[in-house]
């Protein structure tokens, strides 16, 4: 899911514009241009897991943060439970 992969990108880089994202994420194989970006960011800030600081660029909330590691769990774990 973008919005998940856009959460990852800014755990890992810090506080980003929509460019820079975008150009993160084509590094992961993702072609989605910077409105795009901004539509997803949108959504995420509505739903209280990034927020724009005092420079414009946006950056995960703890919110964010809790939120991408809840899912990391459940994937790890879901890897885990497949392996046993």
């Amino acid at each position: 899911m973008v919005e998940d992969e856009i959460l990852s990108v800014l755990e890992e880089s810090g506080a980003l514009s929509s460019k820079e994202i975008e150009l993160e994420l084509r590094k992961r194989g993702y072609n989605i241009r910077a409105r795009t970006i901004r539509y997803h960011l949108k959504k995420l800030e509505e739903r209280g897991l990034v927020r724009r600081n005092s420079n414009g660029k946006t950056e995960l909330t703890e919110k964010g943060e809790m939120e991408l590691k809840r899912k990391k769990c459940i994937r790890e774990g879901w890897v885990s439970s497949r392996r046993g």
